[in-house]
């Protein structure tokens, strides 16, 4: 009897901001414990942090000293931000510009109208989840 189970590929993820804490205490972690998810490029301002980082998590990961790279790197299928919220939209409408997913945790400080510019690039494709904070966002 043939195998009818298809072997679900890992959702590949990077981070920008990586040295952030959470990031370190928490999402790395649970990233490389998980049969679905690997952590495959971090980033930070730094490429020596971004190094370091990289290096604890494993050899495959990719490691920039700037965002816009990790974005360009087609081998990441979902950014993940863990930076100040002042940061957050703009990073986010770059990263799905690209048309990477991108976790969008800290958007509740911001109007949802300005939500809609980082999650519209993504409404075609049916690849976004909405923080139930701005629950007024729908598609134009």
């Amino acid at each position: 009897m043939a195998n009818t189970q298809e072997k679900t590929r890992k959702v590949r993820w990077g981070i920008i901001g990586a040295t952030a804490r959470i990031a370190k205490d928490a999402l790395i972690p649970a990233i490389l414990s998980s049969e679905h998810a690997e952590l495959v490029a971090v980033a930070s301002r730094s490429r020596d942090s971004a190094r370091e980082i990289a290096a604890q998590a494993g050899p495959e990961v990719a490691a920039y000293g700037d965002y816009d790279s990790l974005i360009a790197d087609g081998n990441v299928d979902v950014v993940y931000l863990p930076l100040p919220n002042n940061l957050h939209l703009g990073w986010a409408v770059e990263a799905t510009a690209t048309s990477s997913a991108c976790s969008l945790l800290k958007m509740a400080g911001i109007k949802a109208s300005l939500a809609m510019r980082a999650v519209a690039p993504m409404i075609p494709h049916r690849t976004f989840r909405v923080s139930p904070c701005i629950s007024d966002i729908s598609a134009p």
